[in-house]
């Protein structure tokens, strides 16, 4: 614990000058060296400065290492996924701001605090506590450098930039793999994952990811064990491998509902449901989109995307009935919302038009409007799905020129 900037931060409460403090103790240079963590202070002087100032050196030890022990509560509950806790400890940790700002504990608090709001994806917020933190980078101890470095990656990320993101990670990992000693920075490896499959390299992301999964396993945290179960279910349908993926969901289906994790257990449902949708079970697909659909909120935007993966799923299995025409009628609605979002509304006319089934429109659509899209917000799997539909229907009205344009964007990425 550094008494110093404590002593000056109950000094400048008080409203006393150094002199008024200093008289009889130490010298004014002395005090001011002790203030700035120029001079490491002995507890005898500390005592004496701070019971000039009223205060117990005794309780003020005390104080700090609640303040402390609270912070790791903070991460530990980040860790964990107990964002309920999270939240609470949160509340008790901004009225203390303060204080912490006058203590060595400050860079910590600004680093959990933007790793919360990160979780919480309240960019805006957690930019504030980085920027704090990138003014006073000078003087951030190595781990709290690392630290930092972990949650500034997720900027990048949480923009949308996973070249970006992965190139940081993995710079991060490389220079600080022998003094990779915090439980944030061991989950590089589940964050280079993540940028990997955003990426479309499934192949890059499948050993991180199982590195990360190791990891959380031996620090039994149940919900990141899944998130990573998840990650690496979508990796292997990415590469065709069905039965890994099915394996992968069947045990996260099952844990979710032993550990009554309702919320993880739909949102892993959904993902199971495109799988199924992917292998031609449209059965057990149609099934699980409607336990989907009647589970997310109404009118979110996770009940959106499910109805509009039920409808391709019933198109693709030429299920012509009332059903499907009522959940084209509903997605017409929706297109017309504002509270969604326009990529989900780019989705909802996509599916409206394979309905109608008029490829000159949907192609069309496609140069038009989708893929101008997809390549402003760089989401590169989608880009070369679309590109790669484009290249192939040109290609198949020998149209050479425009086939080998949107061939070449393909292979750009």
């Amino acid at each position: 614990m550094e008494f110093g900037p404590i002593i000056k931060y109950y000094r400048l409460k008080s409203g006393i000058t150094q002199a008024e403090l200093a008289d009889g103790i130490c010298s004014i240079p002395h005090l001011s060296k002790i203030e700035n963590n120029a001079y490491s202070v002995n507890k005898e002087t500390a005592a004496l400065l701070m019971e000039r100032l009223g205060l117990d050196i005794n309780d003020e030890v005390e104080r700090y290492g609640v303040l402390e022990e609270r912070l790791e509560e903070f991460i530990d509950a980040l860790f964990y996924f107990e964002l309920d806790k999270a939240d609470e400890l949160r509340l008790e940790l901004e009225v203390d701001e303060e204080y912490y700002s006058k203590t060595n504990l400050v860079n910590l608090y600004h680093i959990y605090m933007g790793r919360y709001f990160f979780t919480k994806l309240d960019i805006n917020s957690a930019q504030i506590h980085l920027q704090i933190l990138e003014r006073n980078r000078s003087n951030l101890s190595p781990i709290e450098e690392l630290l930092f470095g972990y949650i500034s990656g997720s900027t990048f990320y949480q923009k949308g930039k996973y070249r970006e993101a992965l190139d940081y990670y993995l710079k991060l990992k490389t220079n600080n793999i022998s003094s990779n000693t915090s439980i944030s920075m061991k989950e590089i490896s589940y964050q280079i994952a993540l940028c990997y499959s955003a990426l479309g390299q499934s192949e890059n992301s499948i050993p991180y990811a199982q590195e990360a999964l190791y990891f959380y396993k031996e620090k039994d945290n149940f919900i990141r064990i899944i998130h990573t179960q998840m990650l690496q279910a979508i990796n292997y349908e990415s590469i065709k491998l069905y039965e890994e993926a099915k394996n992968n969901y069947n045990a996260i289906l099952r844990n979710t509902k032993l550990l009554n994790l309702e919320d993880l257990y739909f949102k892993c449902l959904f993902n199971y449901s495109l799988l199924l949708s992917e292998t031609n079970e449209h059965t057990k697909a149609i099934k699980y989109f409607k336990m989907c659909i009647n589970y997310f909120k109404d009118q979110s935007e996770g009940q959106i995307i499910a109805i509009i993966e039920l409808a391709k799923v019933l198109i693709k299995a030429d299920i012509k009935n009332n059903e499907l025409e009522n959940y084209i009628e509903q997605l017409k609605k929706y297109k017309e919302t504002e509270n969604i979002t326009k990529r989900t509304k780019l989705l909802i006319k996509e599916q409206i038009l394979n309905y109608e089934k008029d490829s000159e429109k949907i192609y069309s659509f496609y140069e038009k409007e989708l893929i101008p899209f997809i390549e402003k917000s760089k989401d590169e799997i989608y880009f070369r799905h679309y590109t790669l539909s484009l290249a192939k229907w040109y290609d198949s009205k020998n149209d050479i020129t425009m086939a080998h344009r949107y061939y070449k964007l393909y292979s750009l990425y």
